[in-house]
């Protein structure tokens, strides 16, 4: 986990309308909370939320602390990615401060994936370059083309993430890279290509590793009980 990865909690946000959950759902998530022992989530964001107002409160006049305060944060923060605390996020991003939705949306972006966006596309309407910009290397890592278009159509040309969504390209399908296959690799010239050969693979599957450790698989078994206790 990079420094330079740490979104800017000091920045002026930009004033927009913050995606508010239904009563329902708010409840749905805190129950999921109380069950699952993810409470402390919310006690160490309010934690850095608090380190944060302090650095403000004893710096110099107009000048604003470097990234370099989160450091000591960065266990926090890979506990967070690796445990089932989305609902605990969700339940900050509802009440925390302007200025922490960056970091609370980070590390949701963490936990994104291509089958789950974890809610994400609910915040793209925000004006927040910051929070554009989260969204925008998420959605291009998840490969989520769809949300991806959505946030570009509602960018200006001359925004700095219209910008970076315009310098980042999309992964070609998967009919034209096997066409450029066939063209640069399949069909070379016989003085410089080895003749076709017959590909030959074992079937031995027992004595390879799993292709997901035993952590991904108890918590993708974690979320399966708790879609079918709460019927989400």
């Amino acid at each position: 986990m990079e420094i330079s990865e740490l979104p800017d909690t000091f920045a002026e946000p930009l004033p927009w309308a913050r995606p508010q959950a239904p009563p329902d759902q708010l409840r749905r998530w805190s129950r999921y909370v109380r069950h699952s022992h993810t409470a402390w989530v919310l006690d160490a964001l309010d934690e850095i939320e608090s380190q944060r107002l302090l650095l403000l409160a004893t710096s110099p006049t107009g000048e604003r602390p470097t990234l370099s305060w989160l450091v000591p944060f960065r266990p926090v923060f890979r506990a967070i990615r690796d445990c089932e605390t989305y609902c605990a996020l969700h339940l900050y991003l509802q009440r925390c401060a302007e200025e922490m939705v960056p970091l609370a949306l980070w590390l949701l972006s963490r936990k994104a994936n291509r089958f789950d966006l974890y809610g994400l596309p609910g915040y793209i309407d925000a004006s927040d370059p910051h929070v554009q910009r989260i969204l925008a290397r998420t959605f291009l890592r998840c490969e989520a083309w769809r949300q991806f278009d959505r946030l570009w159509a509602r960018q200006g040309p001359t925004d700095e993430i219209g910008r970076f969504l315009a310098l980042a390209g999309r992964r070609a399908p998967f009919s034209q890279r096997m066409a450029n296959w066939n063209r640069h690799v399949a069909q070379q010239p016989a003085a410089i290509a080895a003749p076709p050969s017959p590909l030959w693979f074992r079937d031995w599957p027992w004595s390879l590793a799993p292709p997901k450790s035993a952590a991904a698989i108890r918590r993708a078994l974690r979320r399966i009980h708790w879609l079918v206790r709460w019927r989400v």
